[in-house]
């Protein structure tokens, strides 16, 4: 009998396998690290620590920064603060421009899932798309303005 843990699981390891494939990407699962995609060393790590299912939402998130981050037409056109790093002392507009693309990696990850027959919890990704560009809102409001 299969169980959630065990259907998660699965998926996820054929993720991986299919972004190894189809975009010559490592994955990196570990403890104590962010979940984090790295363009230039063809990486993405993944936090140990999270469920099979976080893992696998989490892995179909980085996959679509790279989607985009590989894409310089639509990352030139839409992302005119891309080139600024995390941390960094950000506009009002970059910090738009990192949520928007915070929402384009979901709806990237989540595109490569559906094209290839992934299994797809909608209510779940909702929730995790929003629990996520809210984080990324809030965090730009406190540097900004406190």
């Amino acid at each position: 009998m299969e169980t959630k843990y065990s259907i998660y699981k699965q998926n996820y390891e054929l993720l991986v396998e299919k972004i190894s494939q189809d975009f010559n990407l490592t994955i990196d699962l570990s403890y104590d690290v962010c979940d984090e995609y790295y363009p230039y060393l063809k990486l993405i790590f993944i936090d140990k620590k999270q469920n099979w299912r976080g893992r696998y939402y989490s892995l179909l998130h980085e996959l679509g920064h790279h989607i985009i981050f590989s894409n310089s037409s639509y990352r030139e056109n839409y992302y005119p603060g891309f080139k600024k790093f995390f941390g960094s002392n950000y506009s009002k507009a970059e910090y738009v421009c990192l949520v928007n693309e915070e929402l384009e990696a979901w709806k990237f990850g989540k595109m490569y899932a559906e094209s290839n027959n992934l299994k797809i919890d909608r209510f779940y990704f909702g929730q995790i798309t929003v629990d996520n560009v809210m984080t990324h809102m809030l965090s730009g409001i406190k540097k900004l303005y406190f």
